[in-house]
């Protein structure tokens, strides 16, 4: 062999150091998606290490290869992760994958953006997005089966508007005082089938806000696709935000549903007596648990929409706990709106007849009953 002339072994290597060179120099941290800031933990049975975007560079610059990283404990799927999510090829961003991954598997999702099933898993934990087990998507299956009626989209969409609410599994909470049981058992008959309850549940819960206790009535659904996708636009940070995009969806039945849930009507009686023989009611909706801003926005909804006029008040000093209050003429309006809707047991609230009967029948009653 000439002197000049290099050993096979050391042109191999010399390829190959080149070639790391090369891999090395396609890798931009400028590409990777935001980490979750959740310490997501590794499931026990998980026996092959996992390194963190740092070590992996640090490593690389020693020059460790897929065999090195496999020595250490680290498997090459993740190395191949890695080397993906640096070269710009994993572009699915959080949010995206979180709703998606609600009703949707991870091999269904593979398939639809074109990434391998072992590079989504990592990338949901990258995110810090729990993992789904497959028994809640199998249940999403069995119940597609049987789908919600248009009628029952609606009573959810003004229910939740109220006081409802939907958990980040797809289930809806139905829950009102024991005062209202005849309204809550209304809700619980529209949803039977898509409920494993048998009757209402009664339980009591202290109320910190009042110092009270309090007697309460429920039943929760089924875990469903659609309540899934309702609470993807209803909530932000757990919290309900309303939307425009909420607002537009609401009828006249889910406007019925939100004002037996959270409206009330001033008939003008002071201790039993009415104010004037003239005197006309006016109506509110509680709208404690959205923001000024969101309360303006239904506000100009109810004009454009519905062509009612109502403004904003406030229970407690400060501008705090808002409400929309409408006047005499726009609550005629609401009433004309709702009325078809509205069950019997909370007729009290758009008829002043049932308001007295109501308010009769509350006076005869021993106070346990209310």
């Amino acid at each position: 062999m000439r002197k000049c002339q290099k050993s096979p072994l050391e042109a191999i290597a010399r390829m190959k150091a080149t070639k790391h060179r090369l891999h090395v120099s396609h890798l931009q941290s400028d590409l990777l998606p935001e980490k979750s800031s959740i310490e997501y933990k590794i499931p026990s049975h998980r026996t092959q290490k996992q390194i963190s975007i740092e070590e992996y560079k640090k490593l690389l610059d020693e020059g460790y290869r897929i065999k090195d990283f496999v020595k250490i404990g680290v498997s090459k799927h993740y190395v191949g992760f890695l080397n993906a999510m640096m070269k710009g090829k994993i572009t699915l961003d959080k949010e995206t994958l979180a709703k998606e991954y609600c009703i949707i598997p991870l091999e269904e999702l593979s398939k639809k953006y074109n990434i391998s099933r072992e590079h989504l898993t990592y990338l949901r934990e990258y995110y810090g997005i729990k993992r789904k087990g497959a028994k809640i998507f199998k249940r999403l299956i069995r119940e597609s089966k049987n789908e919600l009626t248009q009628r029952q989209r609606d009573i959810s969409l003004g229910s939740l508007l109220g006081d409802a609410y939907c958990g980040k599994w797809g289930c809806i909470a139905f829950k009102q005082s024991i005062k209202q049981y005849d309204y809550c058992l209304w809700k619980f008959n529209e949803f039977k089938e898509h409920t494993n309850y048998k009757k209402l549940k009664e339980e009591e819960y202290y109320d910190e806000r009042y110092d009270s206790i309090n007697s309460v009535v429920s039943f929760l659904t089924h875990t469903r696709k659609e309540f899934i996708e309702m609470r993807n636009y209803m909530y932000k940070n757990d919290r309900k935000v309303v939307t425009i995009d909420w607002l537009n969806k609401i009828n006249e039945l889910a406007l019925a549903v939100w004002f037996m849930d959270d409206g009330g009507t001033d008939w003008t009686y002071r201790n039993g007596i009415k104010q004037s023989e003239n005197s006309l009611p006016f109506s509110k909706i509680y709208t404690c648990a959205f923001s000024d801003e969101e309360n303006n926005l239904i506000v100009d909804w109810f004009k454009k929409k519905w062509n009612i006029e109502c403004g904003i008040k406030y229970k407690t000093p400060g501008e705090t706990n808002p409400y929309l209050y409408f006047y005499a003429i726009d609550t005629q309006k609401l009433f004309n709106i709702i009325r078809p809707h509205v069950i019997e047991s909370m007729k009290y609230k758009i008829d002043e007849d049932a308001y007295l009967k109501y308010k009769e029948a509350k006076r005869n009653k021993p106070p346990e009953e209310y």
